[in-house]
């Protein structure tokens, strides 16, 4: 038994030793990838973890290492020792490029982009990188927003076309421009239903109980100001009301009613 596990280390040392490439895959004959692959058991190396899920690229670049120009090993421990720093450098350096590349991708973006197949544009960008930056394009709150809405933050990210000095920038960027556009469309659609109201309507929704606040909270999210239409008389909030009647276009128009008005 003593003899068989000697030989087994002897004959897997001098496969790695008699290579004579690195290898681009595991099948390739002579190579320290096929020695390794073959051998792994014995060596006690882990083709199937970290080294596994790094890309073709890092994955030669690890034989390449552990290859060492053809210099041999003296032992096993040797070889093990090669092959596991040569995967975690291999892995860091993955990282490391892909968050090159994204941030690259969000830089170089020559618009903000109206859908995720506008080549070039922060939408794509965004979309092609997402796991990388740490956000959701595809569940949750951007995903919930109208187009336009979706589009806005699309504009928010891009930036005018200034760059992004990290990858968490962008994702703060991107997080803060969903939290405003599902606030203004949230908001926007209070307005659209108090923009088919008449005068008495919009008066008995506008008022300060319970069961509006829901809405008026919606609205106050993106900086509409109830306090001095709250405080007012029954009368100037019917007036308020007779001027806003089937007439609140948007959110930016019910403030400035209001201000109007109130002062």
């Amino acid at each position: 038994k003593a003899k068989e596990e000697a030989d087994k280390i002897e004959t897997a040392l001098k496969a790695v030793n008699d290579a004579s490439s690195a290898g681009t895959q595991n099948s390739d004959s002579g190579s320290t990838w096929d020695a390794l692959n073959d051998n792994a058991t014995v060596i006690g190396i882990n083709l199937s973890g970290d080294f596994d899920g790094l890309g073709g690229a890092y994955k030669t670049a690890v034989m390449k290492a552990v290859y060492n120009n053809g210099t041999d090993y003296a032992t096993l421990a040797d070889v093990k020792i090669a092959f596991n720093n040569a995967v975690a450098e291999q892995k860091a350096k993955e990282e490391a490029d892909k968050i090159e590349t994204a941030l690259k991708a969000v830089n170089d973006a020559s618009s903000a982009g109206t859908q995720n197949s506008d080549s070039g544009s922060t939408w794509e960008a965004l979309n092609d990188n997402a796991t990388v930056i740490g956000i959701d394009l595809t569940t949750g709150d951007f995903n919930n927003l109208g187009s336009i809405y979706k589009t806005a933050v699309m504009i928010a990210v891009y930036n005018g076309g200034n760059d992004y000095t990290t990858l968490a920038d962008v994702k703060n960027a991107f997080n803060n421009a969903v939290a405003a556009q599902k606030d203004k469309e949230a908001a926007d659609k209070v307005i659209e239903a108090w923009n088919k109201k008449d005068a008495a309507e919009l008066k008995a929704v506008m008022a300060n109980i319970e069961a509006n606040k829901a809405n008026r909270d919606k609205l106050i999210a993106v900086g509409v100001d109830f306090s001095k239409y709250d405080n007012a008389s029954e009368v100037e909030k019917y007036t308020a009301c007779q001027s806003l009647a089937k007439n609140i276009a948007t959110v930016d128009a019910l403030k400035k009613t209001l201000n109007a008005i109130f002062g």
